[in-house]
């Protein structure tokens, strides 16, 4: 007999900020980026290091206020704020890193931006910005001022399709091209000037760069003393949507408003996710050898019992449970196939298919099918499946003689 458990536990990934800093030239001073991400694209990362192969998109809108105003706040930027006293500066431009001296910046490419000599910026951008524009990638809007201003701006993105994630069958490791897709708001923080004459600072501008997908860990682990008694053979990730229309201005985030404390930014509840499609079954692990669960390396005793990690999948937020409005899908699920190594030696191992219901945030781990939760945005989720056994026991009895007299 069998005994496997299931648990999850959702971590909140840390919001992660970035500042800017400035290049200075003879004439003018270009607009430098120095970001700090607490992931990476393609696979999530632990730390606050943005990868220096990695770029952005940045968007930028001028606005001169008060004579020789080089900050405003979010209020006084966009109050009385239009098209035409407030235009685009910078519409989407590409940021990747350069070395200045002995400091790494992020600035245009191919075209370099450079503050103006007046006024002030605000600043709104996405992360990356290669993977979001290859092939004509989706369709990527910012809006500073809805319904005529004094609205929360938005980002959006119609049509994001999350990267590939798969195990080949009887490969060596996992291809993941999934994207931590991540952006801020232009009302995040203050609209500066640094490059006017005498303002320049070293601190930057602090912006935030929060984390629009969710980040999937798996662990399988065998239970003390059922080491090297289960191989697993394949586990798959059944109805993942994979496509959807994101819009920034729906997110659950509460923040300052001006920049003060970008640490007062917190994850929220709101659903920024919208018009999701595309179900597919995504594939974590597949070896027709399999992998034993807790086995001893050679030599050492007692095993180790590491578990079997999968993971590092990023994707789309959404609803957990069987989806019947719009395009329809069943409830996510986890599927295990294994090889149960209990029986006599020699015999055949007995081989089993598992499913388990995957919950997440306002569900728990009893939950019914009609009660799974959803995945939202900005968090890690790591599962945890143990493998455990309850032994097979008899208890003998024996029928009395029957007396038959002859």
């Amino acid at each position: 007999m069998k005994r496997i458990a299931i648990i999850a536990t959702a971590i909140m990934a840390a919001a992660a900020c970035s500042k800017t800093s400035v290049v200075f030239e003879d004439a003018d001073s270009e607009i430098g980026i120095a970001p700090v991400a607490r992931m990476s694209v393609k696979a999530p990362i632990s730390g606050t290091e943005y990868d220096t192969n990695e770029n952005f998109g940045i968007f930028a809108w001028h606005r001169i206020l008060a004579s020789g105003q080089t900050s405003a706040g979010w209020t006084d930027f966009s109050s009385g704020a239009t098209a035409e006293n407030a235009p685009v500066y910078i519409n989407n431009g590409r940021f990747a890193s350069e070395t200045v001296g002995s400091t790494t910046l992020w600035g245009g490419d191919p075209q370099a931006y450079y503050w103006p000599k007046t006024g002030v910026l605000a600043f709104a951008g996405y992360s990356p910005y290669d993977e979001l524009n290859q092939n004509g990638g989706p369709g990527i809007t910012y809006t500073l001022l809805p319904d005529g201003g004094n609205n929360a701006p938005k980002l959006t993105v119609t049509g994001f399709t999350q990267g590939t994630y798969e195990w080949t069958s009887n490969a060596s490791s996992v291809t993941n091209e999934t994207i931590d897709f991540m952006w801020f708001d232009a009302d995040d923080q203050n609209a500066v000037n640094l490059g006017s004459e005498g303002t320049a600072s070293p601190a930057g501008v602090g912006v935030v760069f929060r984390h629009a997908c969710s980040w999937l860990d798996f662990n399988l682990k065998a239970e003390t003393g059922s080491e090297g008694k289960f191989k697993i053979k394949k586990v798959t990730l059944k109805n993942v949507y994979t496509k959807g229309d994101f819009d920034s201005s729906a997110a659950g985030d509460s923040h300052t408003g001006d920049g003060s404390d970008p640490g007062d930014v917190t994850v929220g509840n709101g659903t920024p996710w919208d018009n999701l499609s595309e179900e597919k079954d995504i594939v974590l692990y597949d070896n027709s050898t399999g992998s034993f669960l807790g086995t001893a390396a050679e030599g050492e005793t007692p095993a180790t019992n590491e578990p079997l990690a999968l993971g590092n999948l990023l994707a789309i937020p959404q609803d957990l449970n069987a989806v019947t409005t719009g395009t329809a899908k069943d409830a996510v699920i986890l599927t295990i196939e294994y090889e149960q190594h209990t029986a006599a030696e020699g015999s055949i191992p007995n081989t089993e298919i598992i499913s388990f219901d995957i919950t997440g945030s306002n569900a728990d781990t009893d939950a019914s099918p009609a009660d799974q939760g959803e995945w939202l945005y900005g968090r890690h989720y790591v599962y945890t499946i143990s493998f455990g056994l309850d032994e097979i026991l008899i208890d003998p009895g024996m029928a009395d003689w029957i007396e038959v007299d002859m």
